[in-house]
Order: structure tokens, then sequence, then C-alpha cells
């Protein structure tokens, strides 16, 4: 820049002469207005779009207290632009500053370049020199009293700033202040719609229950007169029956009296022939008899007429005499013959008719008898047909009716399941809408602060408030992390376990639970489900060696072995250390929890990758009901009894692991701690349920440092009478205890697990073992 006279007029005018490259500057800074001009109305067109699509979506959302957020974040967004808009009056201001200062250096420029052509007037240039070096001297001082100014507006400015954030900082606290009341608030308003929610609970449980009792008050109604119905028929077909049998008795008596009466006929017929033959028999001696003496008379008169010559006619006379008698007699005994021999035959054929009308009679009764007994059986079937009939009819009114209360549960579990995917992807629009403010915001705080360092502002307070923001942001996000702490209070009415928090791995909703992985300070990484601590590096190997052994080691050969739940693998990598061990089934319903466990904690993940493990994302109710008596072990893997795990704790669940278990197989499930109210409730329901399908029912407990109150129980059942829970079937030797790298569990353990509290044998008194 050189300094020239223009003489205009016959007037001398100090100049200024400008390089180049300094006019092109000087052409920058002026097109540089219409640019940023451009730049703040293009700025201005994304921040009203930007406003419009988060409105739009703010009041899709219904919740008032990411209203109340969004509201927060709106008003910092316009105080940061408010600040914005005087930062940019101020360069404006600036800018037309410099802009003067450019128009009157081209104009002193002007004049001088004509003042230097006009050569009369050269002599006037060495006397305007003086007053250029006075200009000069002025314009110095103009400079420094300017520069002196410019560094009070700028400490005026910082002093502005640190004032801003001072604001900004106390409107945080008043936020958070706000926003924590609102928490509280809302978890008052949550805290009564859970407990109204349980009340109209409980009070469908007891109509449920009412109108249980009610029909089942009408089965029992209609089995006690069925009972009576079979009753008198039974009374009446038991007379029909003695009826029947007093008339057969009354025939066979009456047969029984004439056959005697016959036979008494027959008997005096007989005696009569007898006395008869003797009779004649008597007669014939007699007349033998009488014969003889004739004929010795007839031989003594023969001796005499033999002396006597003349006596032979007589004695041929005699001689005829008792040959016509003989011949009488003869006669008359083949008559008697005869009749004797008549009388025999009508004898035996009267025998014959007698005989055959006993058979015939014979035959008739036995006919009316087996008409009788085939009249009896059909009235039985009948009877029985009948009370098939009605049981039949009963099994499938309670089918009908267990049918329609599954279909109300399969209802209300998609109605939930539909709105818990509802609030998620309206949980993951409002999370995108805050992640994508939050990435706007940061990329103008990132501007700010390079427009900041080029125009030589401190952006420390702008730093500390956006470190400060973020942080808040971080931490509201969490709902049960305060000040880097997470807490665990659902479980333990009154108290709670608390973990210090070094970092948040992961946070998401799945479809059936709220997953969250934390990076602690004293236990490793821990899984949190529902807000309730899962496992955490430090002291998981205790819960998932007992869980596993315990039924494991009691067994005789445990070479089938399923898993409900266990998505963290832990449960699969101890199961497969047993020897007799052949497969493992484990049934995960939450796919999201194995891939986590999978990428966060593949110390139990692990577990998935052996060769006797196989994988199954569904529902472990109903891969049970398609797997019947197929089980030597069941071990259930579960959280405490809410969301996905409420149906592990019901009658049903145990009655469907009682059908997937082989003969004399072991069930063991986790019950929470003996020292909480609702977990000694837990304890007696599944014991009472337990006692109520199994012969053999029993607790053991040991000590884990994570979970509520430091203790955790399991519940163990089976049907083997010759299992004794206490001294283990399979002992583990020293050395692979040590192969194996067990770290809590031994066979000293296992035996005193199984020695509990008087208080919790006395609270739970379904245990017999």
């Amino acid at each position: 820049m050189q300094s020239i006279n223009v003489v205009n007029n016959n007037k001398k005018t100090h100049a200024l002469l400008i390089p180049k490259n300094e006019w092109t500057r000087l052409k920058k800074i002026l097109t540089k207005k219409d640019e940023d001009k451009a730049a703040i109305e293009m700025r201005k067109q994304l921040k009203d779009e930007r406003h419009a699509t988060s409105k739009a979506m703010s009041e899709s959302w219904a919740t008032t207290v990411l209203n109340k957020r969004k509201k927060g974040h709106e008003d910092r967004l316009k105080l940061l632009a408010f600040k914005e808009a005087r930062q940019h009056e101020k360069d404006e201001i600036i800018k037309l500053k410099i802009l003067k200062r450019r128009n009157a250096v081209v104009e002193k420029a002007l004049l001088k370049k004509w003042l230097d052509r006009d050569s009369t007037k050269a002599l006037n240039r060495a006397v305007h020199k003086v007053e250029v070096f006075k200009e000069r001297s002025m314009q110095i001082e103009f400079n420094e009293a300017q520069k002196a100014k410019e560094l009070e507006a700028d400490c005026l400015l910082k002093i502005e700033q640190n004032l801003d954030a001072e604001r900004y900082k106390t409107n945080r606290r008043e936020q958070k202040i706000k926003q924590a009341e609102t928490k509280k608030a809302y978890a008052a308003v949550l805290l009564n719609e859970l407990k109204e929610r349980e009340i109209i609970k409980s009070d469908n449980v007891v109509k449920l229950r009412e109108e249980g009792k009610v029909e089942l008050q009408r089965i029992a109604n209609e089995i006690a007169e069925d009972i009576k119905n079979k009753k008198a028929k039974a009374l009446a077909t038991r007379e029909n029956v003695l009826y029947h049998i007093n008339e057969s008795r009354k025939i066979k008596a009456e047969n029984i009296k004439r056959r005697q009466l016959e036979d008494e006929k027959e008997n005096v017929l007989i005696s009569i022939m007898a006395e008869a033959k003797k009779k004649m028999a008597r007669k014939r001696k007699l007349k033998e008899i009488e014969i003889l003496k004739e004929r010795q008379l007839l031989l003594e008169k023969l001796v005499k007429t033999i002396t006597n010559n003349n006596q032979d006619k007589e004695e041929i006379a005699i001689q005829k005499a008792i040959e016509e008698k003989e011949q009488k007699y003869q006669e008359e005994e083949l008559k008697k013959n005869v009749l004797m021999k008549k009388r025999i035959e009508d004898f035996e054929n009267n025998k014959k008719i007698l005989d055959e009308e006993n058979r015939n009679e014979k035959e008739r009764l036995t006919l009316s008898y087996q008409w009788e007994l085939e009249r009896n059986l059909r009235e039985t079937e009948m009877l029985r047909s009948l009370e098939t009939s009605r049981k039949q009819a009963k099994t499938r009114e309670m089918n009908r009716f267990r049918e329609n209360l599954n279909l109300q549960r399969d209802n209300n579990r998609a109605a939930t399941r539909a709105n818990k995917q509802v609030d998620i992807e309206e949980y993951n629009a409002q999370l995108k809408l805050w992640q994508q403010q939050d990435e706007e915001f940061m990329t103008y705080n990132k501007n700010m602060i390079d427009k900041y360092q080029k125009d030589g502002i401190s952006v420390i307070p702008l730093i500390k408030a956006i470190e400060t923001y973020d942080q808040d942001i971080k931490l509201s996000t969490m709902d049960h992390l305060q000040q880097g702490w997470f807490t665990e209070s659902e479980t333990w009415p009154g108290a709670g376990l608390s973990l210090q928090v070094d970092k948040v791995l992961h946070k998401e909703k799945s479809q059936y639970q709220d997953i969250m992985i934390l990076q602690t300070k004293s236990f490793g990484k821990a899984l949190i489900l529902d807000n309730i601590i899962q496992c955490t590096e430090f002291d998981e190997f205790s819960y998932q060696e007992m869980i596993s052994f315990l039924p494991l080691c009691s067994h005789p050969n445990p070479e089938r072995v399923l898993v409900v739940g266990g998505g963290d693998g832990g449960v699969a990598r101890e199961a497969v250390k047993h020897p007799k061990v052949l497969s493992v089934d484990v049934v995960e319903i939450d796919e999201r929890v194995v891939k986590l466990s999978e990428q966060y904690l593949p110390f139990m993940a692990c577990g998935f990758k052996h060769d006797k493990v196989t994988l199954h994302i569904e529902d472990g109710f109903e891969f049970m009901q398609n797997n019947a008596q197929r089980f030597d072990i069941i071990i259930t893997d579960s959280s405490d009894p809410v969301g996905p795990n409420e149906s592990l704790f019901q009658k049903t669940y145990i009655e469907s692991l009682k059908r997937s278990l082989k003969p004399g197989g072991i069930i063991c499930s986790q019950v929470g701690s003996i020292w909480i109210k609702e977990d000694q409730d837990t304890m007696i329901r599944l014991s009472k349920d337990c006692s109520a399908n199994f012969k053999k029912v029993t607790l053991a407990t040991m000590s884990i440092p994570s979970y509520p109150t430091g203790n955790i129980s399991f519940i163990l059942a089976t049907d083997n009478e010759l299992v004794n829970f206490k001294v283990p079937a399979y002992s583990f030797t020293l050395e692979e205890l040590n192969n194996h790298k067990l770290k809590h569990y031994s066979p000293d353990v296992h035996s005193s697990s199984f020695s509990i509290p008087r208080f919790a044998r006395m609270i739970i008194p379904h245990i017999n073992c």
C-alpha cells in the first residue's frame, strides 16, 4: 500500500494506492457478505425444517416426560440461536465498519490518482505529506482507541458468555430438578397404575377362582347325581337279579320236589315189583313143594301100585293128570312172565318220558338263565356306555374350556407383545429423534467452537457447558443409573443392591424385555434384564456350577439335559463338563439375549460352541409340550417371575416338566432368596405344585454376593425314591475338579447346600426329603 496525492480542480487530495492482492482480499470481504447471507438463509431453512419434523414427531409421542425433555432441548436451542443472532449482528456491524473504511480508502486512492496526473500541482504534495503524516498519527490513535474499545467489547462479551454459561448451568440444574420431580411423579403414577393393575389382576384371579369353584361344584354335583343314579340302577339291577335268583331257586326246589316224588314213585313201583316177585317166588316154591309132595305121594302110590299089577291104568291116568297140571303151571308162568315184561317195558317208557321232561325243563331253565345274564350284561354295557359318553362330554367340555382359556392367554400375550412392539417402535423413534437432535446440536457446537477459535474468542465455557450437557443426557437415558451407580430395588422391597458403573456398554428394549450390559467397577461386566441383575463377571461361576451339578450329580445316568432359559450360555458351559452327559438342549425365548451375550459376555456364551449343545430360539413351554418323556434332567435357569418368565412359575409348567421327563428324571429351578417374603410365597406355591406331581421334593440354598440378600435357592424334585439328594450319585475327584476349573462346587458343598435353616423348613411344609 502506497501514499499518493491526487489533484482535481486545483485541489490536492491525499490517497492510498492498493496492490492487486489487497484489492482481491477486499473484494472477497465484499462478496463474503452475500455468501454469508445465503448461508444464513439456508441455515434458517434447515432449522425450520428440523423444528417442523421434530414438532411433528413430538406431537405423535404421547409421553409428557419426553415432551418436557424436548421442550427443554428446544429452549436450549432457542438460547443458542439467540446468542448466534447477537453474534451475527456484531459481525455485521464489524463488516459495515470495514466496508466504510474500504470505501473511504478507495475514494482517497481515486482522488490521489487523479491528482498525480496533474503536474502543475506536484509541489503541493510535500505540503500534503505533512497532512498525511498527521492523518496517519490520527489514524494510529484512532486504531488504538478502536482496539481498546474492541478489547473492552471482547471482555464484555466474555463476561456475557460466562454469565450465559452460568445461566445455562442454573437452567440445567433447574431442569434436572424438574426432571427428577417429573420422574418421581411419573414413577408414583406408574406405581399407582401397577397397584391398580395388581388389584384388577387379583380381582380377576379371585373371579376366576370363584368361577372355577362354581364350575367344580357343578361338576361335583353332577358327579354326585351320577353316582346316585348309578347306585339306584345298581340296586335295581341287584333286586332284579335277586328276584330272578329267587325265582330260579323256587323252580329248582319245585323240580327237586318233583324229582323226589318221581323217585319215591319209582321206589314204590320197584318195591311193589320186588314184593310181587317175592310173592311169586314164594308161590312158586309152595307149588313146587306141593308138586314134590304130590309126586312123593304119587310115587308112594306107584310103589303101592307096582305091587299091584292091576293098577297100571291108574298110574297112567295119574301120570297124565300130573303132566296136565305141569303144563297148566307152565302156561301160568309164561303169562306171568309176559305181564312182568309188559310192566317193565311200561316202567322204562315212563322213565324215559320223565327223563325227557326233566331234560327239557333243564334246557328251558338254562336258556332263561342265559337270557337273564345277557339282559344284565346289556344293561351294564348300556350303563358303561352312558357313563363313558358322559365322561367324554365332560372331557370335551373341559377341553373346550381349556382351549378358550389358552386362546384368551394367547390373545393376551399377542396383545401385550403388540403393545410392547408399539412401545418399542415409539421409543426407538423418539430415541432416534434425540440422537439426531444431539448430533445436530454437537455439530452446531463444533461449528461455533471453530468460529470462536477463528475470531479469537475463548471457547472454554462453551466446551464445559457441552460436556455437562452430554453427561446429563447420558445419565438421563438410564432410569436406574444415578450419579454413576446402578441400583436394583424391585426384587428387594425396602432395600436395594447398588453397583458402581464405569460405562454403559449396551442398552436396548427387545421384543420381550429391557436389556442392559454394564461395565462395573468391582463386579466386571453385568447383564441386567428388566432392571434386575442376572449375572456378573465376578461371581457368575458359583450360580452356574450349583444350578447345573446339584441335579446332574444326583442322577445316576444324566444323558439328556434340557435348559429352559439360560440365554447367557453359562449353564450349558457347565453341564457339558459332566462325563455322562451326551446332549444339552438350551431353549431361550429372546434371541437378543443370546446375541448380546456372545458379543459382550463371551466367557459364558462359549457354552453354545460345544458340540453337545443345541440352541433353540422359542418358548420353553411350547418346546416341552412337543417333547414328552425325552430328558433325564430339566434345569429352569430363568429370572424372577415377571415378563416372559411369568409362565415358568405356574402349575401348568410343573405338569409340562413332568411330561417331558423320563421315568426317574430330576427337575431343578431357581426360586429366589429364603429371606424375601415374595420369594417365600413362590417357594411355597412351587413346592406344593411339585409335591402334587413328584414323590420327592427338596430345597437347596447357596450364597452369592450379586443377588438380593446375598442368597439364592433351588427347588429339586423327582419320582425316583432311590435318589438321595444329600449324597451325590456321582462325585468329582480332585483331579476332575481341577481339570474342569470348578471354583465353587464340590461333593462337600453339594451335601451341605441341602441343610437349610429351620425357619425356611417351617415356612415351606411341602419339602419331604
